[in-house]
């Protein structure tokens, strides 16, 4: 906001050795944006994620749709969007995330003070986000909203890491890009926290495929079904996608609740 009162509502951010940021304050400049938007838009993704996906060709099959430019993003882009974005189809997936929004209110009165508050709010919504997210895409519980939070679990590690790699972003994404020519130490911490969050998401997915195979399920389809029944996309494309789509909705999910409520 502090930029927006002293610059206006259209701001032009250079930032060395980056493509200059254009910020819009005014919801109908938003807009505009939005319905001009091409087939295949170019945008600046982020160049953190970026280096660590080429680093680790065993695990990624691509640099990962936040990256991806042109046909390479469409292409992943045409296969996954009616699974992930209609909201005729995401409307099925409801009823489980009523499921945990139930589980995260019993969570909120569990921990909340005399006062009424709730400390660090913040990560009690990732919880929230990560248990609703992984019920949609690979129809299994981590147990996020347990109370108390099992530390060996999971949840826990997973939680952790996703905090420690978006506090390295933040820095990483408003700075020189310096960790691309100079030591870091926030690099190797970046790259650890990925390697575990990523190795617990593909075990937990490669396991959910096995189960789906042996014993399909009668209830409705998860995220995950609908991809490998497509058979658009090969079995690690779809780890690429679904890593992605599990640390995107995380993150994103548990950050619009804010502007939701106000």
């Amino acid at each position: 906001m502090e930029m927006y009162r002293k610059y206006g509502p259209i701001v032009i951010e250079t930032l060395p050795g980056r493509y200059s940021l254009v910020h819009l304050f005014s919801g109908a400049d938003i807009q505009t944006l939005y319905e001009a938007e091409g087939k295949m838009p170019f945008r600046m993704g982020a160049t953190a994620f970026k280096d660590y996906r080429l680093s680790r060709p065993d695990l990624y099959t691509d640099v990962g749709i936040l990256n991806l430019q042109g046909k390479a993003w469409q292409k992943v882009r045409s296969c996954t969007q009616q699974h992930t974005m209609r909201v005729r189809t995401t409307m099925a997936y409801v009823p489980c995330f009523n499921t945990v929004a139930d589980d995260y209110l019993d969570l909120m009165e569990q921990l909340m003070h005399e006062d009424g508050r709730l400390r660090d709010c913040e990560l009690l919504l990732k919880r929230w986000a990560l248990e609703g997210v992984s019920l949609a895409s690979f129809d299994q519980r981590l147990g996020s909203l347990r109370n108390p939070l099992d530390t060996t679990s999971d949840a826990a590690a997973m939680l952790n890491d996703m905090v420690i790699a978006f506090r390295c972003m933040q820095k990483f994404g408003y700075r020189f890009p310096y960790f691309r020519h100079l030591p870091s130490l926030l690099w190797p911490r970046f790259v650890e926290a990925m390697n575990d969050f990523m190795t617990r998401v593909y075990r937990r997915i490669e396991a959910a495929a096995e189960r789906f195979e042996s014993s399909p399920e009668e209830h409705e389809p998860t995220i995950l079904q609908h991809f490998l029944a497509d058979k658009k996309m090969n079995f690690k494309e779809i780890l690429t996608f679904m890593g992605d789509f599990i640390l995107a909705g995380v993150d994103t999910a548990s950050g619009l609740i804010f502007p939701t409520y106000n």
